[in-house]
């Protein structure tokens, strides 16, 4: 992998590729807004202490 001048990641494709590349991924953000797809973002309270457990300190009793 490699960054450009800007510091866009570039993976050893061609430029083609990547057009077609964005233009698959602009055709897959219409169809998921045409079909007004959603994200449940909620989970469960016991899920998030999980996923976050490393962001917060440790009580010490």
């Amino acid at each position: 992998m490699f960054r450009n001048s800007s510091g866009a990641r570039w993976h050893g494709r061609r430029l083609g590729e990547r057009v077609g590349d964005r233009a698959r991924l602009d055709r897959w953000v219409l169809d998921r807004r045409a079909r007004q797809v959603r994200v449940d973002w909620q989970f469960r309270t016991v899920d998030a202490r999980v996923k976050l457990k490393g962001l917060y300190p440790q009580n010490s009793a």
